[in-house]
């Protein structure tokens, strides 16, 4: 039985902490180019939950940056979730880990400086920041502070001899 209870509390907070996951980010693309008219070198920072998730990638000689979609399964239908990608000498690097159909305007404000950095090669740094809060997150916080209002009304009342 207490093995169930166990799996109960996970499941309660695992939901709002997805959320609070794909919800709040902080990223950083940090570009720099050796000399003018090379190729960039770009160094991405993914900042979720509050700095409990952390995630660095360096990509050497960026030549390109585009949208990566890809089928999200939600319970009652497959959706389009898209992210950017870096891609250079070593490879194709997502700017963050949360595949999602929100953040449009973030997504394509990325896009575009980056772009224009890589046809302007007398530029030697951009360091475009983004803190991505969205619909996600909002209701992952409303859903943690239920569960925390009903746990302290839940003690209260036991401490207080009523249960």
């Amino acid at each position: 039985m207490k093995i169930l209870s166990v799996f109960g509390l996970f499941l309660l907070f695992a939901f709002p902490l997805g959320m609070l996951f794909v919800g709040f980010s902080s990223l950083e693309v940090n570009c720099t180019r050796k000399q003018t008219g090379q190729l960039p070198d770009c160094e991405i920072q993914e900042v979720r939950l509050f700095g409990l998730f952390k995630r660095r990638a360096v990509v050497l000689s960026v030549n390109s940056i585009g949208y990566k979609t890809q089928d999200v399964h939600t319970s009652s239908r497959v959706t389009l979730g898209s992210t950017v990608v870096l891609t250079g000498s070593n490879g194709s690097f997502p700017i963050t880990q949360a595949v999602s159909n929100v953040g449009s305007a973030w997504k394509s404000d990325v896009i575009n400086k980056v772009d224009w950095f890589l046809k302007t090669p007398n530029e030697r740094t951009l360091v475009p920041h983004i803190n991505e809060r969205n619909i996600f997150g909002w209701i992952g916080v409303v859903y943690l502070a239920f569960i925390a209002l009903c746990y302290v009304f839940w003690f209260g009342r036991k401490f207080n001899g009523r249960d």
